[in-house]
């Protein structure tokens, strides 16, 4: 699934987001508000979140890499889940 806005792009993991990922997430800075990440952040943390949520049932949550469309670069992610007929929940994170 792919999502655009004029500054934003909503899409599927892919492999080839681990490095934005590291960058990201291997900075104390971002890493101590997030309860999920530890740190240091590694490669292999990065293909493992990568291989989980595009192997993600899809009926119970969406997960979405966000993508600054200047530089196709991956800056958060977003999770949408308990998705129902009339609502669900909305998470998300940013590395920039």
């Amino acid at each position: 699934m792919k999502i655009e806005s004029k500054r934003l792009i909503l899409r599927n993991w892919e492999d080839g987001d681990v490095e934005d990922i590291v960058e990201g997430l291997n900075n104390i800075e971002v890493a101590k508000w997030m309860a999920g990440v530890h740190y240091p952040y590694t490669e292999n943390d990065a293909r493992n979140f990568i291989e989980r949520a595009k192997n993600n049932d899809e009926n119970v949550k969406m997960l979405f890499a966000i993508v600054l469309k200047e530089n196709n670069k991956v800056i958060g992610g977003t999770e949408i889940r308990n998705i129902n007929r009339k609502d669900g929940t909305c998470r998300w994170w940013n590395m920039a």
